[in-house]
């Protein structure tokens, strides 16, 4: 069977050489003879040379070209041809994103005519060193701030004064006392010069997020002159004209787009494939498939010759060749990619066509570069002493090497 540009055993040789100690495809289906640690088929066992760079460089950019079909040869529904995009055209109005998998979703229009925001309390600003609170137990009852942690069965918080004590050390109290438990709020002391203040704020966002705060027993509240400052409300905006409203600013449209609402204004959703994923797909391929044709002449070889055999499909995809060399424009990967050209050059995967094909000649290079070398009595592709226990790995190179090139 003649597959991948070599149809008999003399096309094998000018590509490998010839000679006593050249591969020769009629023996490669000898077994190693593993008690005397060497092979029947006429491979030198002789360890390769650690400086020999050009066999490295092979094996890396076999491996470099085995990833970058990987990513064009994705068929889940997180593939680079199935990803999709999501373009606002004011950042400062909203951003949105594609969810990874989902199918692309009409353009909408957007606008936005308030954000959501949780509630801020805040304490009159008084003198750190003095005390104004009555010493003993305080005890300040919350309610509401159900946008936040978990409802605790006693929503209250208790502080006692000290004689010792001042305004900004029982506002530290509070704050610590509020801080440690989670009751969907937070709270944060300010100083300025000689002075204190605290503002109490709920943790999440939208009008469940609103509390009040008041004495259950002592006067803290009161003292202290806390007051709303700033109102929880809800995000309204509206699709297409549809009046909407969030206890957040990350909303969903269609179940397929998250957006995040970042002011108020309009901005028009485009949603469409994600070129920018295809693009950097393509172009890591096109880099990794000149930088192994240049690194070996072997190689080269087998690669052009697969090109040529796929090469209506792959001009078909926009692809270009330059003395050995692969290339591509903007304008051409855009065609393709409409066309579905593209995406099917690289729909056989591992399995068949033209990715079949450099997937398979690119292991064969990545496993056993030293089959590319130019110094055929060099090879040492197998040594049975460090093989002894991997014959079936020794088998299934045979076998794919056997099958890739003959």
């Amino acid at each position: 069977m003649a597959m991948y540009g070599i149809s008999d055993s003399s096309q094998l040789s000018s590509l490998f050489g010839t000679g006593e100690s050249s591969f020769r495809a009629s023996e490669a289906v000898k077994a190693p003879n593993v008690s005397t640690g060497t092979f029947l088929y006429g491979v030198n066992t002789a360890k390769p040379s650690s400086q020999d760079q050009t066999l490295l460089a092979l094996k890396t950019g076999a491996s470099d070209l085995k990833s970058a079909l990987n990513a064009l040869t994705d068929s889940t529904r997180d593939s680079v041809f199935s990803k999709m995009s999501a373009e606002s055209s004011d950042q400062s109005v909203a951003s949105a994103e594609m969810r990874p998998g989902r199918a692309r979703t009409r353009d909408v229009e957007l606008s936005v005519t308030q954000l959501a925001a949780g509630q801020t309390s805040e304490t009159n600003v008084m003198r750190a060193g003095e005390l104004n609170f009555e010493e003993g137990v305080h005890r300040i009852a919350l309610t509401g701030a159900d946008g936040g942690g978990s409802r605790a069965a006693a929503r209250e918080i208790e502080i006692t004064v000290e004689p010792d004590d001042t305004n900004e050390s029982v506002l530290r109290k509070f704050a610590d006392a509020v801080n440690a438990r989670r009751m969907g709020v937070q709270a944060e002391v300010t100083f300025g010069e000689g002075t204190v203040s605290m503002s109490v704020n709920s943790v999440s966002t939208g009008q469940r997020s609103a509390f009040e705060l008041s004495d259950a027993e002592g006067s803290f509240v009161a003292v202290t002159g806390m007051s709303v400052s700033s109102q929880a409300q809800n995000a309204e905006y509206t699709v297409d004209g549809a009046a909407r409203s969030s206890q957040t600013n990350s909303v969903t449209i269609g179940g397929k787009a998250d957006v995040a609402l970042k002011g108020a204004g309009s901005a028009k959703l485009t949603f469409g494939r994600d070129m920018s994923a295809v693009s950097d797909a393509v172009t890591g391929f096109v880099s990794a498939y000149n930088e192994l044709t240049a690194s070996n002449e072997k190689m080269s070889a087998q690669m052009a010759y697969s090109a040529a055999s796929y090469a209506d499909a792959l001009s078909a995809a926009g692809f270009q060749f330059d003395n050995g060399n692969i290339s591509i424009t903007d304008e051409a990967l855009e065609k393709s990619l409409s066309s579905g050209a593209m995406r099917s050059l690289f729909s056989g995967g591992e399995n068949y066509g033209y990715s079949a094909r450099l997937s398979q000649l690119s292991q064969v290079a990545e496993r056993a570069p030293q089959l590319f070398s130019a110094q055929t009595d060099t090879y040492s592709f197998y040594n049975a002493e460090r093989l002894n226990t991997q014959q079936s790995q020794v088998s299934f190179m045979l076998g794919l090497f056997y099958n890739t090139f003959i």
